[in-house]
């Protein structure tokens, strides 16, 4: 076994002993729908900010020191000495009509639809939400992978919706015989889930 290894012109290091970490197993069965009760724990756990020896691994920030985003910050500052009202300003309920015609304009499948079919939203977190609010009512079902991103569950909490927990297994994703399981035995209206991303 070796126990140390040499890097050129640095010297000799010994081999950190290293130890895999053993993945958690997933549930094999399926639970019935809840209502999301535990909110506000669950709020006060992901607040990692104010505990200095814990990284946030919940959600996704982009560094905004890079240099790459010195495009972005020109362009800003550009848009800001210009005083242009669209910057503070709030726009249509459905989004600037300029940037729907461009996507409409650079679409494969523009005989498809118009620009007032199209719907932008401010975040990927509200068109979330528009797609549960679309789709569903009241306290219908939603099927979510277990475990899953911490606003989906805030979005279904504040709308009231039910959910039932799907078992996603750390290597090979979402279990399918349970989705289908849950769908023939359960009023499942919707189901959300990261599925690219296992």
């Amino acid at each position: 076994m070796q126990l140390i290894y040499a890097v050129p012109k640095s010297g000799y290091f010994v081999i950190p002993n290293k130890t895999e970490a053993l993945l958690p197993k997933a549930v094999n069965y399926i639970q019935k729908p809840v209502h999301i009760a535990q909110w506000n724990p669950t709020i006060d756990f992901l607040r990692v900010e104010e505990r200095d020896n814990i990284t946030s691994l919940s959600c996704a920030v982009p560094n905004i020191d890079n240099k790459t985003l010195e495009p972005l910050w020109q362009e800003m500052n550009m848009l800001s000495r210009r005083k242009n009202r669209l910057m503070l300003e709030y726009d249509c309920l459905q989004g600037l009509p300029a940037l729907r015609e461009q996507i409409h304009h650079i679409s494969d499948h523009k005989t498809l639809f118009t620009p007032d079919d199209i719907v932008t939203t401010t975040s990927g977190h509200q068109a979330l939400s528009l797609s549960i609010q679309a789709s569903t009512q009241g306290d219908d079902v939603i099927a979510v992978e277990s475990p899953t991103f911490p606003g989906l569950l805030q979005t279904l909490y504040g709308l009231g919706r039910r959910i039932i927990e799907i078992p996603t297994d750390p290597q090979t994703g979402i279990k399918l015989e349970r989705v289908q399981e849950a769908f023939h035995r359960w009023s499942v209206k919707s189901y959300c889930g990261n599925t690219d991303l296992q």
